[in-house]
């Protein structure tokens, strides 16, 4: 079904969300009440997920995992609304804090449950792109007080409480980590009361240090793995990607969502210096290309305070972390194409005359969007997402990564052409040539 995958589909689709809601208290807040919106659906009405298909946590989830939500209702703020009220004993909860109408809940209902749906690696990865968010901010936090700043440093330190930390806590208990939240509110608190104090940089390290001892609770062989790490490096660069765009407009920048993306880039590259080694051996080339890419990209930030004018756009830098993604796709999944040879005849010849109804209606939604008729190019791209309905199971069942891969691409077409209300037509019409051309590439695979 068309939708934003939550952030464990990092593997192969982490290029365009999960950014973290770390707003700034510098930052206006348009805040919405549920009771004076008026629910706009009809853009968001074919995406949601099926019974059986991945369901958003109301207790858990980040911002971006929550991003369709906001889509569907229209209600700015939402999320900041929703963390606030966490946690949620049921979701019904929703209705009775006043943080949905019960009109709008029953919309969005289906798409919500309390359950931790993540198992092994995918519950693994998600894990530390959480505390690896943490950690991000952190460290931008102790530049700012290395620099006699602790103000600015604040926000960096009450982010991860506020806004992450519930995100992980119900994972503590089973993976032996002591609950540190007091540790945490406490620096804290240090650093807003009595900033000046000699004890506010031991409290600070207090926390860091809780942090990472959360981050040793996985085991040391998966920290150091060549596979696994990658994932959790596109997932943190992901962030700062969306961070990184919410701070550029035009030649300003704003501070704190700036900080936040060099913070976790940050991260993400220390990361990829514990597995450099593995990374080397296991691919050389792979490796290599994204020391390069990861060099690059961190120019973005030359100091921790945001420089005159933007080194890069957001675009830019986007485009960017998409290139890291593509390149570390061999070091953490099994080829498709590999896949596909050893598929079952049968499956293959079944998926072929439902992938290319899909293929007619995206090709007919590009025919639309080039004429500069996106009204048609939307309603195109319903007819798909039936079509779509109609064979994902069967191509998951093919094969996992060409799936992943495909709906990575159509959840570009979502947020480029389906989602807003005046769509841009040539990023419409890139991300449905780039659809299109994913398509064409696994009908080929199957025909090898």
């Amino acid at each position: 079904m068309f939708k934003i995958r939550p952030i464990y589909y990092v593997i192969a689709v982490i290029s365009f969300m999960i950014f973290v809601a770390c707003s700034s208290p510098n930052k206006p807040s348009a805040v919405t009440s549920p009771s004076s919106v008026v629910s706009t659906a009809d853009n968001a009405s074919q995406i949601h997920p099926s019974d059986g298909e991945a369901k958003f946590n109301i207790n858990t989830s980040l911002e971006p995992e929550l991003d369709l939500i906001v889509a569907k209702l229209k209600i700015d703020g939402l999320y900041d609304n929703i963390n606030k009220a966490r946690p949620y004993q049921n979701l019904d909860e929703l209705v009775s804090k006043n943080v949905l109408t019960q009109a709008q809940f029953d919309q969005v209902k289906q798409m919500l449950t309390l359950d931790n749906t993540l198992t092994g690696e995918a519950k693994d990865v998600d894990y530390l792109v959480k505390l690896g968010l943490m950690k991000g901010h952190l460290l931008v936090a102790k530049e700012l007080l290395d620099l006699k700043r602790p103000a600015e440093a604040l926000p960096h330190v009450g982010h991860p409480i506020e806004e992450l930390y519930v995100t992980v806590a119900d994972q503590f208990k089973e993976r032996g980590v002591a609950d540190f939240k007091e540790t945490m509110d406490e620096a804290k608190d240090w650093i807003k009361n009595k900033p000046q104090d000699p004890q506010v940089m031991p409290k600070f390290k207090a926390g860091m240090a809780a942090v990472d001892k959360a981050i040793s609770a996985l085991p040391e062989t998966q920290r150091k793995s060549a596979k696994f790490i990658p994932q959790v490096i596109n997932g943190l660069l992901d962030s700062a990607s969306a961070e990184y765009g919410g701070a550029i407009s035009g030649n300003k920048i704003e501070e704190v969502d700036y900080q936040d993306s060099r913070g976790f880039t940050t991260y993400a590259y220390m990361l990829y210096q514990d597995v450099q080694p593995q990374l080397q051996k296991d691919n050389s080339k792979a490796q290599a290309q994204l020391k390069t890419s990861l060099d690059d990209l961190r120019k973005t930030w030359p100091t921790v305070l945001p420089p005159s004018k933007p080194v890069f756009s957001g675009d830019e830098m986007a485009a960017k972390v998409k290139k890291i993604e593509q390149i570390t796709k061999p070091l953490t999944s099994t080829s498709t194409s590999s896949r596909i040879s050893s598929a079952n005849t049968s499956t293959i010849a079944s998926i072929q005359p439902g992938l290319t109804k899909f293929k007619g209606f995206v090709t007919a939604s590009l025919t639309a969007a080039q004429a500069k008729d996106l009204t048609q190019a939307k309603k195109e791209m319903a007819n798909a997402a039936d079509a779509w309905d109609e064979v994902e199971d069967k191509i998951k069942a093919n094969s996992l990564d060409a799936y992943k891969t495909i709906e990575s691409g159509i959840s570009d077409v979502q947020t480029s052409l389906v989602i807003p209300p005046n769509p841009d037509q040539d990023k419409s019409v890139k991300a449905l040539e780039s659809l299109l051309k994913t398509v064409d590439a696994y009908k080929g695979q199957q025909r090898q």
